[in-house]
């Protein structure tokens, strides 16, 4: 069954930087944390839904310049707001699984249930490789995260985890205190490849796919919903077309992709699982 509801809007934290700073001599490249504070702060007064803080340790299009931490800034912000969603992005190749569960975790209760991951299987190939971590191909990178969010899921249910898989192998572990909010922070899962499909089909609970044909984006949804999911999660999968919303005032959608699909068995849950996220195109 599809669903429609009003849009939803969010904002791009300027973790390396306006891109407009590119083109506009006039506009600061400024990676600051206190810019980006204003700018979330003044982005959750003007009625702004949400904030998506890109994960990156270098930036991705000058390695000499500045590049907010994701996770520090999220965990801040969390304290200093209290509406907007933050959306922290996270390359399971930086963080173990059993850590990041419990940063989370962590960040989920100082913003009193408003936290979310974006989980992101990697495209800064210097970003690893410099590190000395390694860039595996894309199949690869894609198994290795959905092992990955499998077991940041579970610890995020508050289930006590004995998992033994091709990467990780752990024992009798729990996270607590558990989430006294929901049932974990939201998953947020991008890519339309097939791997990509499979992944947001188990765990995801929005899914962030590029601007295209509003048909292209219902049969790739009705791709995903028809997928099997993990037992006991509800079947409740959104669209969000990605964009940058630049300037200072709250814009008019022209042009919107967004479609909820959900399974006639959904329970309530379905209805928080929903997205409604959906941003114009600029």
């Amino acid at each position: 069954m599809a669903t429609t509801s009003l849009p939803r809007f969010g904002i791009w934290a300027l973790v390396h930087g306006s891109r407009a700073a590119l083109q506009d001599p006039d506009e600061p490249y400024d990676a600051s944390w206190a810019r980006n504070k204003a700018l979330v702060l003044e982005a959750e007064q003007l009625g702004y839904d949400s904030v998506l803080v890109a994960q990156h340790t270098i930036n991705p299009h000058d390695a000499s310049l500045d590049q907010l931490e994701a996770w520090t800034a999220s965990a801040a912000l969390a304290a200093l707001t209290s509406r907007i969603e933050i959306i922290a992005a996270i390359k399971p190749y930086l963080y173990h699984p059993v850590v990041l569960a419990k940063m989370a975790q962590q960040i989920e209760h100082i913003s009193g249930g408003r936290f979310a991951i974006n989980l992101v299987n990697a495209w800064n190939r210097p970003e690893l490789e410099r590190a000395g971590i390694g860039f595996p191909e894309h199949d690869e990178r894609y198994a290795y995260g959905r092992e990955w969010i499998a077991v940041a899921d579970a610890l995020l249910r508050g289930e006590t985890l004995n998992h033994h898989g091709d990467h990780f192998r752990i024992d009798d572990y729990a996270l607590r205190p558990a989430d006294p909010f929901r049932a974990r922070p939201r998953i947020y899962v991008g890519g339309e490849s097939e791997p990509a499909r499979s992944l947001v089909a188990a765990h995801g609970d929005v899914w962030f796919i590029n601007g295209q044909p509003y048909d292209d984006v219902a049969r790739l949804i009705g791709d995903v919903s028809a997928r099997t999911r993990r037992a006991g999660q509800v079947h409740c999968v959104s669209a969000c077309r990605r964009s940058l919303l630049r300037g200072r005032r709250r814009p008019k959608p022209t042009h919107t992709v967004r479609i909820s699909l959900h399974s006639p068995n959904s329970t309530s849950h379905c209805a928080s699982a929903r997205r409604r996220m959906s941003i114009p195109t600029l």
